[in-house]
């Protein structure tokens, strides 16, 4: 379990008053008005954590991307030879660089450079 930085920053807020004790019977004070009231506190947590995950989710939209590329060409990718499309399909996004290859793959990877004399 891990706590985020937006997580530390909205432990000096308080909670809105509907969050004491969900289990009990409803309140009538509505979730948007208890939020309306926190609004500075809610924003200041949403900005942190939107600034903490940006690049991941930035970097995971990245490698989304290019596989999608990938299969855009899948009709020129088919005209590869089995372990070149294979290779090929593995590296699509870009996150297995030749190292990774070979530590997750490695038979693969020797039978790679086998057929095509240079390493994957």
């Amino acid at each position: 379990f891990r706590i985020s930085k937006a997580d530390r920053l909205y432990s000096g807020v308080q909670p809105p008053l509907f969050w004491e004790n969900l289990s009990s019977e409803p309140r009538r004070e509505a979730p948007a008005t208890a939020l309306d009231a926190d609004a500075p506190g809610v924003t200041a947590v949403l900005g942190a954590y939107e600034t903490e995950r940006r690049p991941v989710a930035e970097r995971l939209l990245g490698v989304a991307q290019r596989s999608l590329e990938w299969y855009e060409q899948f009709r020129e990718h088919m005209r590869l030879d089995p372990w070149a499309f294979v290779h090929s399909c593995m590296v699509r996004g870009e996150r297995l660089a030749r190292d990774d290859l070979r530590r997750h793959a490695p038979r693969f990877a020797e039978n790679y450079e086998r057929h095509h004399g240079n390493p994957p």
